[in-house]
Protein backbone atom coordinates (compact mmCIF):
# COMPACT_ATOMS: atom_id res chain seq x y z
CA UNK A 1 0.00 0.00 0.00
CA UNK A 2 1.56 3.31 -1.12
CA UNK A 3 0.95 6.46 0.96
CA UNK A 4 0.63 9.97 -0.43
CA UNK A 5 -0.22 13.43 0.91
CA UNK A 6 -2.65 15.73 -0.90
CA UNK A 7 -3.42 19.36 -0.15
CA UNK A 8 -6.80 20.90 -1.05
CA UNK A 9 -6.45 24.57 -2.00
CA UNK A 10 -9.10 27.05 -3.12
CA UNK A 11 -10.97 30.29 -2.53
CA UNK A 12 -13.55 30.61 0.26
CA UNK A 13 -16.96 29.24 -0.84
CA UNK A 14 -15.59 27.30 -3.81
CA UNK A 15 -16.88 23.97 -2.42
CA UNK A 16 -13.52 22.86 -1.04
CA UNK A 17 -14.86 21.59 2.29
CA UNK A 18 -17.75 19.81 0.51
CA UNK A 19 -15.20 17.99 -1.66
CA UNK A 20 -13.02 17.23 1.38
CA UNK A 21 -16.04 15.68 3.16
CA UNK A 22 -17.01 13.71 0.05
CA UNK A 23 -13.49 12.24 -0.15
CA UNK A 24 -12.88 11.53 3.54
CA UNK A 25 -16.35 10.84 4.97
CA UNK A 26 -16.03 10.48 8.74
CA UNK A 27 -12.28 9.83 8.61
CA UNK A 28 -11.11 13.31 9.58
CA UNK A 29 -9.38 15.11 12.43
CA UNK A 30 -9.40 18.76 13.49
CA UNK A 31 -6.51 20.52 15.20
CA UNK A 32 -4.61 23.79 14.91
CA UNK A 33 -1.66 24.78 12.76
CA UNK A 34 1.52 25.22 14.85
CA UNK A 35 1.80 28.66 16.43
CA UNK A 36 -1.53 30.03 15.13
CA UNK A 37 -5.21 29.59 15.94
CA UNK A 38 -6.06 28.67 12.34
CA UNK A 39 -7.87 25.32 12.20
CA UNK A 40 -6.03 22.39 10.61
CA UNK A 41 -8.38 19.77 9.14
CA UNK A 42 -7.02 16.51 7.80
CA UNK A 43 -8.55 13.22 6.77
CA UNK A 44 -7.86 9.99 4.94
CA UNK A 45 -9.23 8.02 2.07
CA UNK A 46 -8.14 4.91 0.20
CA UNK A 47 -8.37 4.41 -3.55
CA UNK A 48 -7.19 1.19 -5.18
CA UNK A 49 -3.74 0.44 -3.72
CA UNK A 50 -3.08 3.99 -2.49
CA UNK A 51 -3.62 5.53 0.95
CA UNK A 52 -4.07 9.32 0.96
CA UNK A 53 -3.67 11.81 3.78
CA UNK A 54 -5.57 14.89 2.70
CA UNK A 55 -5.03 18.35 4.21
CA UNK A 56 -7.86 20.88 3.81
CA UNK A 57 -5.97 24.18 3.59
CA UNK A 58 -7.76 27.38 4.70
CA UNK A 59 -9.81 29.07 1.97
CA UNK A 60 -7.78 31.93 0.45
CA UNK A 61 -7.89 34.21 -2.61
CA UNK A 62 -4.13 34.46 -3.11
CA UNK A 63 -0.73 33.67 -1.61
CA UNK A 64 0.13 37.24 -0.68
CA UNK A 65 0.64 36.11 2.96
CA UNK A 66 -1.09 39.13 4.48
CA UNK A 67 -3.27 36.88 6.64
CA UNK A 68 -2.56 33.84 8.84
CA UNK A 69 -4.67 31.70 6.47
CA UNK A 70 -2.57 32.68 3.45
CA UNK A 71 0.68 32.23 5.37
CA UNK A 72 -0.31 28.78 6.67
CA UNK A 73 -1.45 27.56 3.23
CA UNK A 74 1.60 28.78 1.40
CA UNK A 75 4.16 27.59 3.92
CA UNK A 76 2.56 24.16 4.03
CA UNK A 77 2.76 23.77 0.25
CA UNK A 78 6.29 25.16 -0.07
CA UNK A 79 7.93 23.68 3.00
CA UNK A 80 5.98 20.46 3.67
CA UNK A 81 5.79 19.63 -0.04
CA UNK A 82 2.62 17.52 -0.43
CA UNK A 83 2.73 15.02 -3.31
CA UNK A 84 -0.07 16.81 -5.15
CA UNK A 85 -2.20 19.95 -4.73
CA UNK A 86 -5.85 19.63 -5.74
CA UNK A 87 -6.99 23.15 -6.60
CA UNK A 88 -10.78 23.54 -6.41
CA UNK A 89 -12.08 26.43 -8.47
CA UNK A 90 -15.55 27.92 -8.87
CA UNK A 91 -16.39 27.36 -12.54
CA UNK A 92 -18.95 30.22 -12.44
CA UNK A 93 -16.22 32.75 -11.63
CA UNK A 94 -13.12 31.64 -13.50
CA UNK A 95 -11.36 35.00 -13.65
CA UNK A 96 -11.27 35.43 -9.89
CA UNK A 97 -10.58 31.82 -8.95
CA UNK A 98 -7.82 31.26 -11.53
CA UNK A 99 -5.68 33.87 -9.76
CA UNK A 100 -4.81 31.34 -7.04
CA UNK A 101 -4.31 28.64 -9.70
CA UNK A 102 -1.82 30.87 -11.51
CA UNK A 103 0.15 31.35 -8.29
CA UNK A 104 0.16 27.60 -7.63
CA UNK A 105 1.51 26.92 -11.13
CA UNK A 106 4.24 29.53 -10.58
CA UNK A 107 5.37 27.58 -7.51
CA UNK A 108 6.23 24.69 -9.88
CA UNK A 109 4.42 22.06 -7.84
CA UNK A 110 2.17 19.23 -9.13
CA UNK A 111 -1.41 20.50 -9.50
CA UNK A 112 -4.74 18.95 -10.51
CA UNK A 113 -7.63 21.39 -10.99
CA UNK A 114 -11.16 20.41 -9.90
CA UNK A 115 -13.61 22.62 -11.78
CA UNK A 116 -16.53 22.76 -9.36
CA UNK A 117 -20.18 23.91 -9.61
CA UNK A 118 -20.60 22.70 -13.18
CA UNK A 119 -24.39 22.44 -12.60
CA UNK A 120 -24.53 26.22 -12.01
CA UNK A 121 -22.42 26.77 -15.13
CA UNK A 122 -25.07 24.91 -17.12
CA UNK A 123 -27.89 26.88 -15.48
CA UNK A 124 -26.14 30.16 -16.33
CA UNK A 125 -25.51 28.94 -19.89
CA UNK A 126 -21.76 29.50 -19.58
CA UNK A 127 -19.64 27.45 -21.98
CA UNK A 128 -16.24 26.38 -20.67
CA UNK A 129 -13.75 24.81 -23.07
CA UNK A 130 -12.27 22.40 -20.53
CA UNK A 131 -9.65 20.83 -22.80
CA UNK A 132 -8.54 24.28 -23.95
CA UNK A 133 -8.19 25.36 -20.31
CA UNK A 134 -6.22 22.20 -19.43
CA UNK A 135 -3.86 22.82 -22.37
CA UNK A 136 -3.18 26.41 -21.31
CA UNK A 137 -2.67 25.48 -17.65
CA UNK A 138 -0.73 22.32 -18.64
CA UNK A 139 -2.39 20.29 -15.90
CA UNK A 140 -5.51 18.10 -15.63
CA UNK A 141 -8.82 19.97 -15.30
CA UNK A 142 -11.68 17.76 -14.03
CA UNK A 143 -15.29 19.04 -14.04
CA UNK A 144 -17.15 18.14 -10.83
CA UNK A 145 -20.26 18.95 -8.80
CA UNK A 146 -18.92 18.38 -5.28
CA UNK A 147 -22.28 18.71 -3.55
CA UNK A 148 -23.72 15.87 -5.72
CA UNK A 149 -20.44 13.87 -5.82
CA UNK A 150 -20.65 14.11 -9.62
CA UNK A 151 -17.31 13.72 -11.42
CA UNK A 152 -15.68 12.33 -8.26
CA UNK A 153 -14.73 9.00 -9.90
CA UNK A 154 -12.86 10.83 -12.66
CA UNK A 155 -11.14 13.07 -10.08
CA UNK A 156 -10.07 10.07 -7.95
CA UNK A 157 -8.72 8.31 -11.02
CA UNK A 158 -6.80 11.44 -12.15
CA UNK A 159 -5.27 11.90 -8.69
CA UNK A 160 -4.29 8.22 -8.74
CA UNK A 161 -2.61 8.62 -12.16
CA UNK A 162 -0.86 11.92 -11.43
CA UNK A 163 0.29 11.57 -7.82
CA UNK A 164 3.34 9.54 -8.82
CA UNK A 165 4.05 11.35 -12.09
CA UNK A 166 5.06 14.55 -10.27
CA UNK A 167 4.04 16.49 -13.38
CA UNK A 168 5.11 20.15 -13.19
CA UNK A 169 3.22 22.53 -15.46
CA UNK A 170 5.38 24.25 -18.08
CA UNK A 171 2.95 27.20 -18.16
CA UNK A 172 4.63 30.51 -17.54
CA UNK A 173 3.25 33.96 -16.84
CA UNK A 174 5.09 36.63 -18.83
CA UNK A 175 5.23 40.00 -17.11
CA UNK A 176 5.85 43.55 -18.32
CA UNK A 177 9.23 43.75 -20.09
CA UNK A 178 10.76 45.80 -17.25
CA UNK A 179 9.75 43.08 -14.75
CA UNK A 180 11.13 40.32 -17.01
CA UNK A 181 14.36 42.28 -17.32
CA UNK A 182 14.60 42.58 -13.51
CA UNK A 183 13.89 38.84 -13.12
CA UNK A 184 16.71 37.97 -15.54
CA UNK A 185 19.13 39.71 -13.15
CA UNK A 186 17.60 38.47 -9.87
CA UNK A 187 17.19 34.77 -10.79
CA UNK A 188 20.95 33.99 -11.02
CA UNK A 189 21.44 35.59 -7.57
CA UNK A 190 18.43 33.78 -6.08
CA UNK A 191 19.30 30.34 -7.50
CA UNK A 192 21.56 29.20 -4.65
CA UNK A 193 18.87 30.02 -2.06
CA UNK A 194 16.10 28.44 -4.14
CA UNK A 195 18.11 25.22 -4.43
CA UNK A 196 18.77 25.15 -0.69
CA UNK A 197 15.05 25.55 0.12
CA UNK A 198 13.82 23.30 -2.70
CA UNK A 199 11.77 26.03 -4.40
CA UNK A 200 11.71 27.32 -7.98
CA UNK A 201 14.20 30.15 -8.61
CA UNK A 202 11.86 32.17 -10.86
CA UNK A 203 9.09 31.91 -8.24
CA UNK A 204 11.54 33.09 -5.57
CA UNK A 205 12.67 36.05 -7.71
CA UNK A 206 9.05 37.12 -8.35
CA UNK A 207 8.21 36.90 -4.65
CA UNK A 208 11.33 38.92 -3.76
CA UNK A 209 10.13 41.68 -6.11
CA UNK A 210 6.76 41.55 -4.32
CA UNK A 211 8.67 42.13 -1.03
CA UNK A 212 7.35 38.83 0.29
CA UNK A 213 8.46 38.05 3.86
CA UNK A 214 8.95 34.29 3.35
CA UNK A 215 11.06 34.89 0.22
CA UNK A 216 13.15 37.43 2.15
CA UNK A 217 13.66 34.89 4.95
CA UNK A 218 14.76 32.27 2.41
CA UNK A 219 17.49 34.57 1.12
CA UNK A 220 18.44 35.89 4.57
CA UNK A 221 17.67 39.43 3.30
CA UNK A 222 20.96 39.29 1.41
CA UNK A 223 19.68 40.73 -1.89
CA UNK A 224 18.00 43.85 -0.50
CA UNK A 225 20.17 46.47 -2.27
CA UNK A 226 19.78 44.81 -5.64
CA UNK A 227 16.02 44.36 -5.14
CA UNK A 228 15.56 47.98 -4.12
CA UNK A 229 17.29 49.15 -7.31
CA UNK A 230 15.14 46.83 -9.47
CA UNK A 231 11.93 47.90 -7.71
CA UNK A 232 12.80 51.56 -8.30
CA UNK A 233 13.29 50.88 -12.03
CA UNK A 234 9.90 49.12 -12.26
CA UNK A 235 8.12 51.95 -10.40
CA UNK A 236 9.75 54.56 -12.63
CA UNK A 237 8.92 52.68 -15.83
CA UNK A 238 5.29 51.79 -14.95
CA UNK A 239 4.28 54.54 -12.49
CA UNK A 240 2.92 51.76 -10.29
CA UNK A 241 3.87 49.74 -7.24
CA UNK A 242 5.58 46.45 -8.10
CA UNK A 243 2.89 44.21 -6.58
CA UNK A 244 0.25 45.89 -8.78
CA UNK A 245 2.38 45.38 -11.92
CA UNK A 246 2.89 41.70 -11.01
CA UNK A 247 -0.85 41.20 -10.30
CA UNK A 248 -1.65 42.83 -13.67
CA UNK A 249 0.68 40.31 -15.34
CA UNK A 250 -1.19 37.41 -13.73
CA UNK A 251 -4.59 38.79 -14.72
CA UNK A 252 -3.27 39.33 -18.25
CA UNK A 253 -2.36 35.64 -18.38
CA UNK A 254 -5.82 34.68 -17.06
CA UNK A 255 -7.56 36.77 -19.75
Amino acid sequence: MKKFTLALAGNPNCGKTTLFNALTGARQRVGNWPGVTVERIEGNYRYRDHDYLIIDLPGIYSFSAYSFDEKVSREYILLEKPDLVVNIIDATNLERTLYLTTQLLEMKIPVVVALNMMDLVEQKKIRIEIEHLATHLDCPVIPIIAVKKAGLDKLLETIYEYVEKHHISSTRVFYDSVVESALSRIIPEAEIYAEKKGVDSRWLAIKLLEADSLAEQMTGNSLQDMLQAEMDKIRKHTNNEVDIVVADGRYGFIH
